[in-house]
């Protein structure tokens, strides 16, 4: 039997931003799709810290045997004036079939350090930053045009749901989502971006997709990220204490 293979890759949090200048939820009501789309463009020229929390979940049927693997990640970061991270604090936690890894990373002035699970070592490992701020809002900019808007009492909402191979490619590129056996126009997708009005950065990512051989041979790949506390904190505290 033909089976649905995955591959999806998860790196740890981290981000690469500009800045954001705040504005207010009150001048910021009744705005057309394309001034939203602006002011979401540049609402991070001031933005210097922020929290983060993602949760990406993959379920596998064959057959009517189910496998399930969940992640969860949660970053705090600090950036500098030139766009780079000063100061993060992640932590990483995957569950697979009831077995369960974690993974802590840490960055600032004193150095690197990573957690796997048996104390706090130097880190010598690459970085990547993909499933992050930037390239979150650089994914909602380039599908936006195929997003229906909605005006809410505190956001403005962009949606799909449905099936686009373009839109899947490229939701699906920050988690390195990708479906083997299934083609991209196949895949069937609920997508949801939630641009604040208060601030007009970008509050929330759903990314749902689901793709289908047959009836008892299907997976689903979740991701929702959450970011919050903007320009909240100075300091990230070293977890390592070398």
């Amino acid at each position: 039997m033909k089976k649905i293979k995955l591959f999806i890759l998860f790196s740890f949090l981290a981000v690469v931003l500009i800045g954001c200048e705040m504005g207010s939820g009150k001048t910021n009501q009744n705005l057309s799709k394309k001034e939203v789309i602006e002011k979401a463009r540049d609402s991070i020229k001031g933005l210097n810290s922020l929290n983060q929390v993602t949760n990406i979940n993959l379920v596998t049927t064959l057959d009517d045997r189910e496998e399930n693997q969940n992640i969860e990640l949660e970053s705090k970061m600090i950036f500098d004036d030139q766009q780079n991270i000063e100061s993060i604090y992640t932590s990483n936690v995957t569950t697979k079939n009831n077995l369960v890894q974690t993974f802590d990373f840490y960055k600032g002035s004193d150095g690197i350090f990573a957690n796997q699970g048996t104390g706090w070592e130097t880190y010598n490992g690459g970085e990547n930053y993909a499933t992050t701020y930037k390239p979150i809002l650089d994914t909602f900019l380039d599908v936006v045009d195929d997003l229906e808007m909605t005006e809410l009492d505190s956001d403005y909402e962009f949606k799909f749901t449905g099936k686009n191979g373009n839109i899947f490619r490229a939701v699906g590129k920050p988690y390195s989502i990708n479906y083997n056996g299934i083609t991209d126009d196949d895949i069937d997708l609920d997508i949801v971006y939630i641009i604040e009005k208060e601030t007009m950065l970008l509050r929330q990512s759903k990314v749902g997709t689901k793709g289908s051989l047959s009836e008892s041979n299907t997976a689903t790949i979740n991701a929702e990220t959450t970011f919050k506390d903007f320009n909240t904190f100075e300091t990230i505290e070293n977890p390592a204490n070398p």
